[in-house]
Parts: structure tokens; C-alpha cells; sequence
């Protein structure tokens, strides 16, 4: 399988003057390098590294990729053609599936896992991949199906004020079939992200997305390569990698936000979010990923309609305040329930959504290979407290309930996770 990387950044908002984008260094490594050292991890060995703007610098330092046991050709566009037409310059080169890295990107993903996905989603024309970031207000972001992972719009960037849209960023990392070639016209200046792969939407040729709570980070900007720097020295990047059982915390949405809502909403305020904001950012800066979850079931479709809405809204006050949930979850669904062996309904209908609810989380925790033992789960709810504890995870009451044997019990859902930052 080939590996192509886009290279032609100038990094003019480093500093840079010297050398390419892609050659900034992180903790003594050129970001370039950082990509191959992950692509020969996964058994890639086959490199086109596509330049532009001072490319001689990588050439002069990659060579023919030997000295990593890899084979690195080095292809030079003519002048600026934007991430889709310099792809196309590498048509008569790919005649197989094959992954396109962005060169200003740092990655530690689980390329197998990923190339699994497009397998088993029979291998469409594109695979993107994408995850929440601390800054979606000025990412490119994307719009899925639920239930489905096909992408179904492309929302680039900048946002119109007052839109909402779901914490989704387009991470710039893909999987193309070579028929992608065929939506890319030669010698035009295009964008992957913003032309290329819209226009294919609105072909109606699906594109699916790949989701991730591993680490991936763009290096645009001074703040964001000390940023990363740091992380991979205070072992976040390693942490978040799914094959090292990350550790998570799970938020239940609704004994948390839709149980304590007045009837005007007025506790979702931009106090309460920049609070907030701070406490989900201590867990965003720790070992932990963070999850949002909806445990509790309705069936009344106005009810549902409003959790939908309050569930964009704290994500958009969250990303807007740089923070972020790594995903949100809906453990709530409840099919075939129906009376038998003498049970009532309310109960039967219970018991079966916990159950449901049970499964669900545990296979959740099982797809992101989640560390339960050393993870939390958040509530207000002695349902879930139960469930956390018959799934062996760490609970924190968020509301002063009694329960016996919970691990924390918290005034709040700040509160909670202050404690479980600093828990011992």
C-alpha cells in the first residue's frame, strides 16, 4: 500500500523562512518524519512525498528513504495546486487503495484499525477521518449520518455566526480508491475538503467517516506545535492511543443537564458554560478521554427533539471555549420490548433497557478499548451508578445521592470532575 503526503505548506504562520512547513520540528524531528516512523509501524513502505515550496530541503533530508527501510519518491508541483490538483499529478502512479496524509499534521493513529473500517464499509471511494478539536470555529467540520458514519454534508470553514454544528472536524487524513482521480480535473488549482469531495457528496457517491479519539493535530500555529510538543512528553499522545486502553470518563447527559434544566433553560447560560468549559478542559489536558453519554430512554418525540437541541448546543458553547467531549453516545435505544411472563410493562420495559443499555456501553468500551477498571462514570442517576458498578467502573455522584460503595460523591458534575482529576 502507498502512502502520499501533501508537503507544500509554507508555514508562514511559524515563522518559518527557511525551510517547508512539513519540516518544523517537534521534540528534534521534522513533523515529516514523525509520518513515515507511523507508516513503517504500520507496514507501509511505499512513499510519494508531494512538495512545492522549498522542497529541495526535503529531498536533501528524506533522500530516497533508505536510511528508514522505506522507499520515498519525491513528486514536485509546478506551481501551487491546492491539495486536489497536485493529488492529480500522481494519477499514472496509484493503481490501488492508498492513505494521503496532510505534512503539517502530527498523528499517532491506529492505521490498521482505520484501513479496516474501509474495508469493511466495502471500500468506498473515500474514507475520511475525522474527530473533535479544541478550536471547531475555525476547522472545516463534516455532518454524518447517524447510525451509518456516511458523510452527508461538508461544512467549511468560516462558520456563519449562530450555526451550531456537531464538533466533527475533517483532520485532513485519508483513504482514496484510485477512482478518485477521476472527480479531480488536471492542472487546476482545487481543495480536497472544500471542492473535491463536496462535489462528490452531491454526486450522491458515498464517502464515510472514520471516528477517532486517538491523537491527531494540525501544527498551524506556534501555540499548537508547543502544544503537541508537550503532549507527547507528558505521555497524552501514548495515552490516547487506542492499543495502551485509554482511560475515560463517561458524563451522563441527562441526570446531569436535562433533570436540573428550569423550564426557560436558564441554567445553560454563559456562566454555567465557561465553568463548564474549565472543568471539561482539565480532562481534555489529562490522560483521560471524555465521553457523553444518554442513558435514560423517551419515547416522546418533542422530549427527544430537545435533548438533540441541548446536545448541540453544549457541544458548539464547548468548542466555542476550546474544549471539547471526544464523542457522545446514545445508550438510550430500546427495541421489541413487550409484556411477558407475568411481568408489568414498566418493568419489563426497565429491565430490558438496562440490559440494552449494558450491552451497548460495554461494546462502546470494547470498540476504543476502554480501561474500565481505571475509568469513571458521572451521574446523578442510582440506575447508572448500579450499571457503572456491574461494569467494574469507578463512579462519582454527582449531587450528594446516597449510594454505597461510590468512589466520589460530588455537589456537581464540576465538583466530580475536579475530584477525579485529582483522585488518588
Amino acid at each position: 500500500m502507498k502512502l502520499v503526503i501533501l508537503a507544500g505548506g509554507k508555514g508562514t504562520r511559524l515563522g518559518l523562512k527557511h525551510i517547508p512547513k512539513p519540516m518544523a520540528r517537534i521534540n528534534g524531528f521534522p513533523i515529516l518524519e514523525w509520518q513515515i516512523r507511523l507508516a513503517y509501524r504500520f507496514g507501509i513502505k511505499d512513499i510519494i512525498i508531494l512538495s512545492g515550496h522549498l522542497a529541495e530541503v526535503i529531498f536533501n533530508y528524506f533522500g530516497d528513504g533508505s536510511k528508514w527501510g522505506l522507499r520515498i519518491s519525491h513528486v514536485i508541483e509546478p506551481f501551487p495546486l491546492g491539495t486536489a490538483g497536485a493529488l492529480k499529478m500522481l494519477e499514472h502512479l496509484i493503481d490501488n487503495t492508498f492513505f494521503v496524509f496532510y505534512g503539517d499534521t502530527f498523528l499517532d493513529i491506529d492505521l490498521n484499525r482505520m484501513l479496516e473500517f474501509h474495508t469493511v464499509h466495502s471500500k468506498p471511494l473515500a474514507t475520511i477521518l475525522i474527530h473533535p478539536n479544541d478550536h471547531p470555529c475555525d476547522s472545516d467540520l463534516v455532518e454524518v449520518e447517524n447510525g451509518s458514519n456516511e458523510v452527508i454534508n461538508f461544512l467549511p470553514k468560516p462558520h456563519a455566526l449562530g450555526s451550531f454544528h456537531q464538533n466533527l472536524v475533517n483532520a485532513a487524513l485519508y483513504i482514496f480508491e484510485p477512482s478518485i482521480f477521476q472527480h479531480i480535473s488536471f492542472n487546476i488549482q482545487a481543495d480536497l475538503g472544500k471542492h473535491t469531495l463536496p462535489a462528490i457528496i452531491a454526486a450522491k457517491i458515498p464517502i464515510f467517516a472514520y471516528k477517532t479519539t486517538e491523537y491527531i493535530k494540525d501544527i498551524g500555529t506556534k501555540e499548537r506545535l508547543a502544544s503537541v510538543s508537550f503532549d507527547i512528553i507528558s505521555g497524552k499522545v501514548a495515552a490516547r492511543n487506542s492499543g495502551n486502553a485509554p482511560r475515560a470518563i463517561f458524563l451522563d447527559f441527562d441526570s446531569l443537564f436535562i433533570n436540573n434544566l428550569s423550564s426557560d433553560n436558564s441554567m445553560l447560560n454563559s456562566h454555567f458554560f465557561d465553568l463548564f468549559a474549565e472543568a471539561v478542559k482539565t480532562i481534555n489536558n489529562s490522560n483521560f478521554l471524555l465521553f457523553l453519554t444518554i442513558f435514560e430512554s423517551s419515547n416522546i418525540k418533542k422530549v427527544f427533539l430537545f435533548k438533540s437541541k441541548i446536545i448541540k448546543k453544549v457541544d458548539f458553547e464547548l468548542g466555542i471555549r476550546n474544549a471539547f467531549f471526544d464523542d457522545i453516545f446514545d445508550f438510550s435505544k430500546n427495541k421489541n420490548i413487550s409484556k411477558k411472563n407475568n411481568i408489568s410493562h414498566e418493568k419489563r420495559t426497565r429491565k430490558n433497557h438496562n440490559c440494552n443499555a449494558i450491552r451497548m456501553f460495554l461494546e462502546i468500551s470494547k470498540q476504543f478499548n476502554i480501561n474500565l477498571h481505571n475509568s469513571w462514570i458521572i451521574t446523578n442517576s442510582l440506575n447508572i451508578l448500579y450499571l457503572g458498578k456491574s461494569t467494574a467502573c469507578l463512579t462519582a455522584s454527582a449531587g450528594n445521592i446516597k449510594f454505597d460503595n461510590c468512589n466520589i460523591t460530588s455537589t456537581c458534575v464540576i465538583d466530580a470532575i475536579q475530584r477525579i482529576i485529582s483522585f488518588r
